[in-house]
């Protein structure tokens, strides 16, 4: 049997039963390439990341925790600026100019808020646990992403 001789009903069913395998089998082959030994844990961005990614997961948790308790920053305020200066109408290039320097200077003060936790935590730390920081680190610059 051809498949465009079968009822349209059973057509959605055959594409939709491919694309449901499809999916399952894309799953499956992330997690075996995603390696089981993957720390799952917070997820960081910005500059300080692969410091932060380095840490082990207690300590990366710890971090995370002592930034959500400090003071937070406008998150999301020099976006919006931004945003406003690109659909003003008339268009004000050094009004994009100002909200690009507002976002880098909130940016500049959210790294060193976490550079600071992050030389607290490794401050915290033992001798042989910075050197297997350091180790984890070196290593993460050296895998390819």
């Amino acid at each position: 049997m051809r498949f465009s001789t079968l009822p349209r009903l059973w057509r959605f069913v055959l594409i939709g039963s491919l694309a449901l395998n499809l999916a399952v089998a894309g799953v499956v082959l992330g997690q075996v390439f995603d390696g089981p030994d993957r720390d799952r844990g917070p997820r960081m961005g910005g500059p300080a990341a692969p410091l932060v990614r380095a840490l082990d997961k207690p300590d990366r948790q710890a971090l995370v925790d002592d930034l959500r308790a400090g003071p937070r920053g406008p998150r999301g305020r020099g976006l919006e600026s931004v945003l406003e200066a690109l659909r003003a109408i008339p268009f004000d290039p050094e009004a994009l100019q100002i909200a690009f320097a507002e976002a880098r200077r909130i940016g500049d003060a959210r790294v060193a808020r976490t550079e600071a936790a992050l030389i607290d935590r490794l401050t915290q730390m033992s001798p042989e646990a910075r050197d297997a920081y350091a180790d984890r680190l070196a290593k993460s610059f050296r895998r390819p992403r």
